[in-house]
């Protein structure tokens, strides 16, 4: 939802494909807020604004390029910003 976004930059034009091989256009790019466990608030930068998305997604491969953790196991996500400490 573009109001969760913060500064974006409205110049960032582009396509995402998801798996299934249908593609949107990227209307945006910014930062959203996130809540971490230990209750501190954190930006996820480079966020892209889509058009009629019903639901917010995240990619995991996206987490993994911006230097985050991902560990799946027994059904749990857990993932880890830059300095190990745990946000989902």
């Amino acid at each position: 939802m573009k109001e969760t976004l913060f500064d974006i930059d409205k110049n960032y034009i582009g396509n995402i494909t998801f798996g299934d091989l249908s593609q949107r256009l990227v209307e945006g790019r910014g930062r959203i807020l996130i809540k971490l466990k230990n209750g501190e608030q954190k930006f996820i930068s480079k966020v892209f604004y889509v058009l009629n998305m019903k639901n917010n997604i995240l990619s995991l491969g996206q987490f993994l390029e911006k230097g985050f953790e991902v560990q799946m196991e027994d059904k749990n996500l857990k993932i880890f910003d830059e300095s190990g400490a745990a946000i989902v």
